[in-house]
Formats: structure tokens, C-alpha cells, sequence
């Protein structure tokens, strides 16, 4: 979503402009981030993958550690945009937080079934 506010900036800046690559580029890595992102969570939610897991991970942490240092340059583009981002990145990072909780660990490692007598699942 972050790609999609920052859009009209991305087209505009001259770099882009040099290397030749234009608005046709940019979409279709949107378009691959967005689809490795959507396999990821489908291998971890319906496959139990655990290496998806690890991946989505360290995408995670990489992406928190790109999303800090720009605040500031998301602050000038306006509050909505920079709390947008941040509340988009606290989001992300609770998500895979509860990827790593013990029934989740355990969830994991019975490859996705449900325990026979898991009578807290209901609770």
C-alpha cells in the first residue's frame, strides 16, 4: 500500500527517468511483491511451512529496518502517509509475533492438523 501512496513521488523522480525504466516497471515489481507476499502466507497458513515462516520473518525485519530511517521523509509527504506506513509496519510485526507463540510453534510442527483431544482451540 505504501507503493501505491508513494506513486506519483516514485514516477517523478529524475534516477528513474535516467535508467529507462518507467511506470510499466514499476508495476510489475508491485505486482511480484505483492504476489511473493500472498504465496508466502498461503505456504504458512495452508501448508504450515515453516521456511516460509523464517521468510516472511527476515522480509519483515528488512522491511522495518528500510521503514525507520524514512519517517522523516514520509513526515514531509504529509501525517497521514507517515502514520499510514508506521501503523502499516506495527501490523506486519504482530502478525508474524504470533507466527512464533507456543500454539502456533506447535502448530508448526504437527504440519498444520489439529490435535485429536485439543479441546482449547474452542476458548
Amino acid at each position: 500500500m505504501n507503493a501505491v501512496l508513494s506513486m506519483q513521488d516514485t514516477l517523478a523522480d529524475p534516477r528513474l527517468a535516467r535508467s529507462g525504466l518507467g511506470m510499466g516497471f514499476i508495476v510489475g515489481i508491485q505486482v511480484f511483491s505483492f504476489a511473493l507476499m500472498l504465496a508466502l502466507w498461503f505456504f504458512i497458513s495452508r501448508r504450515a511451512g515453516n521456511a516460509a515462516r523464517w521468510i516472511l520473518t527476515v522480509m519483515t525485519v528488512l522491511g522495518m529496518f528500510v521503514t525507520i530511517p524514512m519517517v522523516p521523509v514520509l513526515a514531509e509527504r504529509g501525517i497521514g502517509n507517515m502514520a499510514f506506513a508506521l501503523v502499516i509496519t506495527v501490523l506486519q510485526v504482530a502478525a508474524v509475533a504470533f507466527l512464533f507463540r507456543s500454539d502456533a510453534r506447535a502448530w508448526f510442527a504437527r504440519k498444520g492438523g489439529i490435535a485429536p483431544d485439543d479441546q482449547s482451540i474452542f476458548s
